[in-house]
């Protein structure tokens, strides 16, 4: 077999859903399978992505193992010669795929390989190109100096600011969101390193290649969407400490004392300045739910799909909001109304409407309205401020 897509699914079967359908259209014509590792501890199960053309395996562990132990589990058990590990909560393209397993194929330097990753609205995510963090790059981010020069090779060389989203060269780290590589590499390594539970293992992967002689390579002429955090826990005690532990992980793996002491302090340090902050913030804000919908949504795409959720939408679940349909043309001409005004969502209805038009669009024109995308083979819709179940007629 050609390729294994491994994902790693934590309770968000609705984001879960969409990334499969896409991934159904994607991988079409390709010798590929889809493997599934459910790390889901609840009772939220995605039973909807056994209703698909590509073959899936799912694989239950007995418990939350972790997204670098779930990852081994999967990669362990697939049959590809290239496994992409791919986060649920994406939407990948043919062109993606495609264009980063012909580069790795024909290029024995490559060791791994990324894309460019924006969120639903289309504004690209620093994390798609990396370096490998260091007392300086960490301090530079930490202290907002990254956030004030974000062209710049040095205060924001953690996110290799001087670097433009497009390009294409060899980078030090590539997020795990969308990693390919093969199936030797991952023998060679024996895999991600199970010491980290969430985050930093994708960082300690790269590192490893870098360790065989490999490049990672980012390949910044493709575009998938990442919402980016579903998965993840909600900010706040879990969340502190996974991040700020995969710190210290990496911190005792990479430094000796006694500099390993001494980062260890300030990314303590760090991790109680942030907890409290957080607290001191969350504890001024005025609370709202993050599933409101806006005054009026937008169904965008061909008139049968978009009409399709429209109705959905009117008659169950949009808590009052006015719905109207304007198919691609009518968007692309009108969208200027929507943009600087708060009170428009829009719902991207894709499938029968390619997705790559649509990101293509939305890099050209990011979006600060919510947006949200429905695949027309799938009963929800998702969008950074959560999913929502439909009911379409003959689904």
């Amino acid at each position: 077999m050609l390729l294994s897509v491994i994902i790693v699914h934590y309770r968000v079967p609705h984001f879960l859903e969409q990334c499969i359908c896409a991934l159904e259209a994607a991988l079409s014509g390709l010798d590929a399978e889809v493997i599934v590792v459910d790390n889901d501890d609840s009772n939220t199960k995605p039973a909807s992505i056994i209703h698909t053309a590509i073959p899936i395996k799912r694989i239950v562990p007995e418990k939350n193992i972790g997204f670098a132990a779930a990852c081994n589990l999967g990669w362990k058990q697939a049959a590809g010669t290239w496994v992409l590990l791919l986060n649920p909560d994406t939407l990948v393209t043919a062109a993606a795929i495609r264009g980063c397993l012909s580069q790795i194929m024909d290029d024995d330097r490559i060791g791994a390989i990324g894309c460019r990753l924006i969120n639903g609205n289309g504004i690209f995510l620093p994390e798609s190109k990396r370096s490998f963090p260091t007392p300086f790059n960490s301090a530079a981010k930490m202290l907002g100096l990254a956030s004030l020069f974000p062209s710049s090779g040095i205060l924001n060389r953690y996110a290799l600011g001087n670097i433009a989203a497009t390009d294409a060269c060899s980078v030090e780290v590539l997020t795990g969101a969308f990693l390919l590589t093969s199936r030797s590499m991952l023998e060679y390594t024996n895999g991600l390193d199970e010491k980290y539970f969430l985050y930093g293992e994708d960082i300690d992967f790269c590192k490893q290649i870098a360790a065989a002689g490999k490049l990672c390579w980012y390949r910044g002429k493709d575009a998938i969407i990442h919402f980016k955090g579903a998965s993840s826990p909600a900010k706040g005690t879990q969340y502190f400490y996974h991040f700020y532990r995969a710190m210290i992980v990496y911190c005792k793996k990479y430094y000796s004392t006694p500099i390993k002491q001494v980062l260890q302090f300030f990314i303590y340090a760090q991790w109680m300045l942030h907890w409290v902050t957080w607290n001191v913030a969350q504890s001024c804000k005025t609370k709202k739910s993050n599933l409101d919908f806006p005054e009026e949504l937008i169904c965008v795409g061909l008139d049968a799909d978009a009409s399709a959720v429209a109705a959905s939408m009117g008659n169950e679940h949009a808590n009052g909001s006015a719905i109207r349909v304007n198919n691609w043309a009518e968007w692309t001409s009108r969208a200027n109304d929507a943009l600087l005004n708060d009170k428009y969502g829009v719902i991207f209805c894709i499938g029968t409407m390619p997705l790559l038009a649509v990101i293509q669009w939305l890099e050209l024109h990011p979006l600060k309205i919510p947006v949200f995308f429905n695949h027309k083979n799938s009963n929800s819709i998702v969008g950074k401020t959560g999913p929502r179940v439909l009911t379409k007629k003959g689904m």
